[in-house]
């Protein structure tokens, strides 16, 4: 929504006075001064007018008071900071143009460009700025993946804010099992790629179990390969006791799908004892990797 800029401006008339002097008439045979040659006073200098700086400071910006109107004047003389390299500036900038605060009209283009620009240059605020504009759609679609990619440039520049963000946005290995003293982040045997394994293993050793577990569940691999040819991920959970394989649950894909997967995974003999989860990566593996970060978050979530 755009909004008017009231401006107060104030500017005085230089008044030139030329004042001559009253001089006595001229004796006898004297020529009269002359309106040339008589004195002149000077123009008197008219004082200046103080102009009002307006005020641009972080703290007024972030208030952004209904009674602050130098929104426009500020972001004027802020972008051009910015794009120099001030991060304070840029903050100062993208703020006002994002909340069309201080008067100013709404920009978000405007944020972005000069964000974007100031990110390409080295600023980590400007990539930060970016990011939030393109995770929360502000002025432009949402797009995650904009997101992430400033952020992690905000990361790569140094910015501890940046590596921050960049840490929780990462992908979530879910947790499968609570008392895990198993946990492997990617393992294959036979073909059958497993990914995120956490297992509560009774008894032996646990990294050894490991190579057992995969082992097992591969024999199943042209079972499981049947419930989604074309790939797919599911997040699966099972109980090993006594040689059998009980408590199964998967999730990730079609009801019909997760079924297949529940059944054959259930037929899998088992050569130890244990509670177990994992992502088994199931059919063409190139799709089941495409399907595998968004299984790994509903499953951590």
């Amino acid at each position: 929504m755009s909004k008017s800029v009231l401006w107060f401006t104030a500017s005085s008339l230089l008044v030139s006075l030329a004042c001559r002097r009253s001089e006595p008439a001229a004796p006898p045979g004297e020529a009269a001064p002359t309106e040339a040659s008589a004195p002149v006073a000077s123009p008197t200098p008219a004082e200046p007018v103080a102009t009002k700086e307006p005020d641009c400071s972080p703290a007024t910006i972030d208030r952004g008071a209904e009674s602050w109107h130098d929104g426009a004047a500020c972001v004027e003389r802020l972008a051009p900071r910015c794009e120099q390299g001030d991060p304070e500036a840029c903050m100062g900038a993208a703020t006002i143009m994002l909340n069309g605060s201080g008067g100013a009209a709404q920009e978000p283009a405007r944020a972005l460009a000069l964000a974007t620009g100031a990110c390409e240059r080295g600023n980590s605020v400007g990539c930060l700025i970016a990011a939030v504009i393109h995770d929360r759609g502000l002025g432009v679609a949402v797009d995650p993946a904009a997101a992430t990619a400033f952020i992690d440039k905000a990361c790569a520049l140094g910015d501890p804010q940046g590596c921050q963000a960049k840490a929780a946005r990462a992908p979530k290995s879910p947790a499968f099992i609570a008392e895990a003293n198993l946990t492997v982040g990617s393992i294959a045997a036979d073909g059958l790629e497993l990914r995120d394994l956490m297992c509560d293993v009774k008894g032996g050793m646990p990294m050894l179990g490991a190579l057992v577990i995969a082992g097992s569940l591969a024999k199943q691999r042209r079972a499981l390969d049947k419930c989604a040819p074309a790939g797919q991920a599911f997040a699966a959970t099972w109980t090993f006791a006594g040689g059998k394989t009980s408590d199964v649950a998967a999730s990730g894909g079609s009801p019909a799908a997760n079924a297949c997967v529940e059944k054959a995974l259930a037929r899998t003999v088992a050569t130890l004892d244990g509670r177990c989860g994992a992502i088994v990566l199931v059919g063409k593996l190139a799709g089941a990797e495409a399907t595998l970060e968004a299984v790994r978050s509903g499953a951590a979530n």
